[in-house]
């Protein structure tokens, strides 16, 4: 009896072992299959891709063209000046374009561009493109170098270095450093800039003129802020006390024909100089503008550096996403 109930009992506990050990290679086999599947998934995933031609760089997601850099003008883009080294398309992560270049309304908009109206140096020169109050003609930004840098975490970076030019001469430097990537579903190119001079250049006092972003216009167009709808009048552009007054970001909710929403929305630093917004909801015109409350002086040993993150996103305004992003940049947190 005592021997068949040893016997018995290590039947039983062997039993017991091998269902042990094969519930234990199942969970570990579940743990490995869930591991190659997530890890097919994400090669499967889109990657995104930073390709640079003679005339462009392109950031892809999966088959999307997210953002372009040109540095030079296509054919037939229709813009009314010279100068090339704009943003476009902008997109969102859904594929949505907001941007525009060379609308009818103001040919010489180009989808996210920097430019002042009037600039006072050794020449007198408009960049951007007005042409009343300093010339336009021979003056163009020209692109003399661009660097990539190897991608990380989903975030590409690229470096141009223009020169805005007087006829073939450099009156101010421009190195610009660029980081893209998708934060939270939105579309975030995140831009830093230093401009340089060899003699004093002043910038006029406008109430537009420098960084700025034309989006697409066929839709209905609101303005918003950190308090919500902006019910403000636009500002006239002859006039720059009739900007709205400095704040961490403004941005426009478009919804178009087709029945889509996009949010757009474009982020200042605290320490960039006095500034006032010259936004146009009628055109999708958003610029931060520096020479808004005055005119800036350019000197040769004090570079001018100015951050600005421009969000795109597909549906209406998110206030708890975009205050968390914008005032994050704002503040110089990220």
């Amino acid at each position: 009896m005592g021997m068949r109930g040893s016997s018995d009992r290590e039947g039983t506990n062997g039993v017991s072992t091998r269902r042990r050990f094969l519930a234990r290679a199942i969970v570990a086999g579940a743990s490995i299959g869930a591991r190659s599947a997530r890890a097919a998934e994400k090669e499967k995933a889109p990657k995104m891709i930073l390709t640079r031609t003679a005339d462009k760089v392109t950031i892809r997601y999966g088959t999307r063209d997210l953002c372009g850099y040109q540095l030079t003008q296509p054919f037939g883009s229709g813009i009314s000046v010279a100068s090339a080294c704009y943003f476009h398309p902008l997109s969102t992560p859904g594929g949505t374009v907001v941007t525009a270049v060379g609308p009818e309304d103001h040919r010489h908009h180009r989808g996210i561009f920097f430019g002042w109206v009037e600039m006072n140096g050794a020449q007198k020169a408009d960049f951007w493109g007005w042409g009343e109050h300093a010339p336009t003609k021979g003056r163009q930004v020209v692109n003399k170098l661009v660097e990539t840098s190897p991608p990380g975490f989903g975030y590409l970076r690229f470096r141009s270095v223009n020169e805005w030019q007087v006829d073939g001469v450099r009156l101010v430097g421009e190195d610009l450093r660029v980081g893209f990537g998708i934060l939270d579903g939105v579309s975030a190119l995140e831009l830093t800039v230093q401009f340089s001079v060899d003699a004093p250049v002043m910038l006029a006092r406008w109430g537009f003129g420098g960084f700025a972003i034309r989006l697409r216009k066929e839709a209905q167009i609101q303005a918003i802020g950190p308090g919500g709808v902006v019910t403000r009048t636009p500002p006239k552009h002859t006039e720059p006390d009739t900007n709205w007054p400095d704040a961490p970001w403004y941005g426009l909710h478009s919804k178009y024909p087709d029945g889509k929403e996009t949010t757009v929305v474009v982020v200042g630093r605290h320490t960039h100089p006095p500034t006032s917004w010259h936004v146009v909801p009628g055109i999708g015109l958003i610029n931060p503008s520096i020479t808004g409350p005055g005119q800036v002086v350019l000197m040769p040993d004090k570079p001018l550096v100015l951050r600005y993150r421009v969000m795109a996103f597909d549906g209406a305004p998110k206030p708890a996403l975009i205050a968390r992003l914008g005032e994050s940049w704002y503040h110089g947190r990220q």
